[in-house]
């Protein structure tokens, strides 16, 4: 215990955690109850109670007793090594079609289609490491296949314009757009 508590303080805080026993105790005690505390609230949040109050006295009272930020000694903030972040998205991506093929779950036509939803997706919200994609990348491009006319891919004027562009050209004319399955396809294709 008396380790990790000073990893975490030397880690979070740049401290040199040499302290006498006892107050490395009292801060890896205050650092269990803060963990249990924490999986409590995580658990009411997740049955849906979003009221949760903490019921630690410790942590209550040193909520009340919280200082004015002014007053507050800054936050040293201690380099931390890059996270590794694995393949980006056009990479696992080709990965994943080429063994959807090779397994022959995938006939040609669907290994083509989805090269082209991983190529408008790509082209949307960038080609990043797959942890770094959030739920609202997922939402806005779904609101952009909304938007996007259903002859995108084929028309001559939109040749060399990326699918925002079109989206934009398009917005206010009346043109087709496409069908509501057609994008259930593109983003099931960028689910996988």
């Amino acid at each position: 215990m008396r380790q990790i508590t000073s990893v975490m303080l030397a880690r979070r805080y740049g401290l040199d955690a040499k302290f006498d026993k006892l107050s490395v105790r009292k801060v890896g005690q205050a650092m269990l109850r803060a963990g249990v505390e924490v999986a409590e609230t995580l658990r009411a949040r997740a049955e849906g109670d979003f009221n949760y109050e903490p019921r630690d006295k410790l942590l209550v009272e040193a909520l009340r007793e919280r200082p004015e930020p002014s007053s507050m000694p800054p936050i040293v903030h201690v380099e931390t090594p890059p996270v590794i972040a694995g393949p980006i998205f056009s990479e696992a991506a080709e990965t994943f079609r080429e063994a959807q093929l090779r397994r022959k779950i995938w006939e040609n036509q669907t290994y083509s289609q989805a090269r082209a939803s991983y190529a408008l997706f790509r082209d949307f919200a960038g080609d990043r490491p797959l942890s770094h994609y959030v739920r609202p990348d997922a939402a806005r491009f779904k609101a952009l296949l909304e938007d996007l006319p259903a002859n995108y891919s084929k028309a001559p004027e939109f040749r060399g314009l990326t699918a925002q562009k079109i989206v934009e050209q398009t917005r206010d004319r009346d043109v087709g757009r496409l069908s509501s399955r057609t994008i259930q396809r593109l983003l099931i294709a960028v689910e996988k």
